[in-house]
């Protein structure tokens, strides 16, 4: 692995992650991966840095790992995900958000992006900086996702769940270059 280009994430990497922080060894306010890659891509692509320690403890709320290796493993997953991240971010149509995956329910989708969108809002709420009016508009898909506030803004969200949900990766990449400078 390149140290300026981590690998990917692999889909059994993915799974091994989504097992460890759905598993009670991740501590009971553990987020979950969709949430987990909601709330890295918003600390990447906000107005400052944050140290891996910083993040990574509200990641995971009180890890206990069953040994160094698996430490090792965990935490190496998370930290290339975070690099996964800030790779994807500044090459418009690079990202791809990891939603929650709707399994034997009768959901007319087979996604659900509120986790990332809640994910992504509470890093939105540790900058110390408002986002700027001209990009306020671009995040009611996270807000409308998340949580509807009137029955026309569910009955809107559940007609554009799609649409609203592929717009999400567009709208982080503008955040990122409206505080990151890149054109």
């Amino acid at each position: 692995m390149h140290p300026d280009r981590p690998d990917k994430l692999t889909q059994p990497e993915l799974l091994r992650l989504e097992s460890f922080l759905r598993s009670r060894a991740s501590g009971d306010n553990a987020m979950s991966l969709s949430r987990a890659h909601g709330f890295l891509t918003a600390i990447v692509s906000g107005p400052e840095d944050f140290e891996a320690g910083e993040w990574l403890r509200l990641i995971l709320d009180e890890p206990v790992f069953d040994n160094q290796e698996q430490a090792q493993d965990i935490l190496g997953l998370l930290m290339r995900l975070h690099a996964d991240i800030e790779q994807a971010l500044p090459v418009a149509g690079r990202l791809s958000p990891v939603f929650e995956f709707i399994q034997g329910t009768n959901s007319s989708r087979p996604f659900d992006s509120e986790e990332w969108c809640e994910g992504f809002i509470s890093a939105m709420n540790l900058w110390s900086v408002a986002l700027p009016r001209e990009l306020a508009r671009s995040v009611k898909p996270l807000f409308l996702i998340s949580s509807p506030r009137s029955e026309a803004e569910y009955a809107l969200r559940e007609a554009n769940y799609e649409e609203l949900s592929a717009s999400l990766p567009t709208m982080a990449e503008a955040i990122y270059r409206h505080w990151h400078s890149q054109v």
